[in-house]
């Protein structure tokens, strides 16, 4: 029985995950395709279109990444050496799977670790770019007082990690 939700547990782990990167990257396209449609101006709508294709590709190579793991067969489990079910560390440390005699807890994978890590900054770049095109867009040539200038950019702050 343990066994069983032991691999329900990482399926739906698995699955959240790709989901997460799929929000995450359809999420800002969207902010970029909104920036896009407040500009009249050709050079700033084509620089969000890149923007825009950068973010689409970043989403792929993500999904793909967190998707194609060591296993092909059964990706969703949550360690290189999988023959003896093993159980997440984090999910014994919350308290969801508590330690059974049948499984052993290990460390995280430092491959995936890295992955993430690669995954999660590439993510924090792109935020950055698209609050910076926010004040190159928006902000910049607009006629009003500063404070308004101030209120625009602290607004589409909020979304940067």
């Amino acid at each position: 029985m343990l066994a069983v939700l032991t691999v329900f547990i990482a399926q739906i782990y698995y699955a959240s995950n790709v989901f997460y990167i799929l929000s995450l990257g359809l999420s800002r396209i969207a902010m970029v395709v909104f920036i896009r449609q407040l500009t009249p101006v050709e050079q700033h709508r084509r620089a969000l279109s890149v923007l825009a294709a950068i973010i689409a590709a970043w989403t792929v190579a993500a999904c793909v990444a967190v998707a194609l793991q060591c296993d092909l067969g059964e990706p969703w489990l949550l360690h290189r050496r999988c023959a003896r079910g093993w159980v997440c560390d984090k999910l014994t440390r919350h308290g969801i799977l508590s330690r059974h005699k049948d499984f052993e807890v290990t460390h995280a994978d430092p491959r995936k670790v890295l992955r993430w890590m690669a995954i999660e900054s590439a993510g924090a770049v792109l935020e950055v770019i698209i609050f910076g095109m926010v004040i190159w867009v928006l902000v910049w040539s607009l006629q009003t007082t500063l404070q308004r200038k101030a209120g625009i950019v602290t607004m589409f702050a909020l979304r940067l990690p």
